[in-house]
């Protein structure tokens, strides 16, 4: 994901899409570094994924820096390299990684009482799901696990908890694993911490075991292993009310959704869901997707940026085998500063007394899984199963 410049005062080398008015055309310029390839794809706000838009030689109609009202010279970021996500239907699992690496995340609130290395009675459940994760992607490698503190207590007492962690579990994951699989394991205190911060929720992110193993094939699907829908289903293209919380006036909202189309482009899917009101909103603005998983498991432990938190459509994910695999990610900034962003439109969709069938359409860039169908769910929302893949 190539990122806007920015000039000595940290401005983005952007004019703003503003006041865009039915049958007048706009221009936005926005500068970034040469990506060295012939075509880009183009995420534009409110408008979505543009494929395939040439990059060719500029001339003299393109607009200086100056001319942007910017000051001094304009700095590129390198590009942010693009992950996958899936959180299991088991709480306290996840998996994500760059590419074949994988890291399966287990909490360790979820495998270990305070203070303790032993596994918990319910940690087996827990363990055996990052087996069924493992062995969903891969057929045989090696497996690391590394356990990991917060930042509470002396850094020798760290170090050690997290390497006894990291042994039990390794102990336990190679008896769900079997003998095509050589697991090693190490600890690392509290000195790779995995968010920024000392709140509860930082530190409870913090304190993990991670299993790092290298995927060899791709995740399938079986619907047997996804829980029952406990949210109103449809089918293939076919639209689905559901009621939206209204978070700050009265009462639910009914909205509409359906799965236009989704097309295989490059190794990932692309997704258009139309998105639309189906009665009077009395209660004042609307969000679709926003709040749905802000006190969840996905974005309180991992840095979401703010604008993902309530306005992203990154919540609508692919239900597969090995769980909720979510659109792909990139981690702008460093330390304290880092914030996570989703491939998915995130513009807002808040305006005041919405109109009863305006149409907002939203696009989600999902991982490829290979298969010729998918089945998508927005979380407390709808599921829509069967939607058919077409080619790009």
């Amino acid at each position: 994901m190539w990122t806007a410049g920015y000039d000595s005062a940290g401005v983005s080398a952007a004019t703003k899409l503003r006041n865009l008015k039915p049958g007048e055309p706009l221009t936005t310029v926005t500068m970034f570094a040469v990506p060295g390839s012939a075509n880009v794809y183009v995420f534009v706000p409110g408008v979505g994924l543009v494929p395939d838009v040439p990059v060719v030689e500029g001339g003299s109609d393109v607009p200086s820096v100056q001319s942007l009202g910017l000051s001094g010279k304009v700095t590129f970021p390198d590009p942010w390299p693009l992950r996958t996500y899936t959180q299991s239907y088991v709480d306290g699992v996840s998996v994500s990684g760059q590419g074949a690496d994988q890291t399966v995340t287990l909490a360790s609130d979820v495998l270990f009482d305070t203070d303790k290395f032993d596994l918990t009675a319910g940690a087996a459940q827990v363990v055996a799901e990052a087996g069924t994760a493992i062995k969903g992607a891969a057929s045989g490698g090696e497996v690391r696990v590394v356990g990991h503190t917060d930042d509470v207590s002396s850094a020798e007492y760290n170090m050690e908890l997290s390497v006894k962690r990291a042994q039990t579990v390794a102990t336990a994951l190679a008896a769900d694993l079997g003998g095509s699989f050589a697991i090693v394991s190490e600890g690392k205190g509290k000195t790779q911490p995995a968010v920024p911060g000392t709140s509860a929720e930082a530190r409870a992110a913090n304190r993990r075991v991670e299993i790092r193993f290298t995927a060899e094939r791709r995740v399938g699907f079986d619907s047997s292993v996804v829980p029952a829908a406990e949210v109103p289903v449809s089918s293939g293209h076919e639209s689905v009310e559901y009621l939206k919380r209204h978070y700050w006036g009265e009462g639910d909202i009914t909205v509409q959704a359906s799965v236009v189309r989704v097309v295989r482009r490059d190794g990932y899917l692309v997704g258009t869901i139309n998105v639309s009101l189906v009665k009077d909103n009395d209660a004042g603005s609307v969000d679709f997707w926003g709040m749905m998983e802000w006190f969840g498991d996905v974005s309180k432990p991992r840095n979401l940026s703010d604008l993902e938190k309530f306005h992203g459509s990154w919540p609508v994910y692919l239900l597969t085998d090995a769980g909720k695999v979510y659109a792909a990610q990139y981690s702008v900034g460093a330390g304290k500063s880092e914030a996570v962003w989703f491939l998915a439109e995130s513009q807002s969709t808040t305006e005041p007394n919405m109109p009863v069938g305006r149409v907002y359409t939203f696009d989600v860039v999902w991982p490829d899984l290979g298969a010729d169908t998918i089945s998508v769910e927005a979380a407390e929302h709808f599921r829509i199963v069967d939607i058919p893949v077409e080619d790009g």
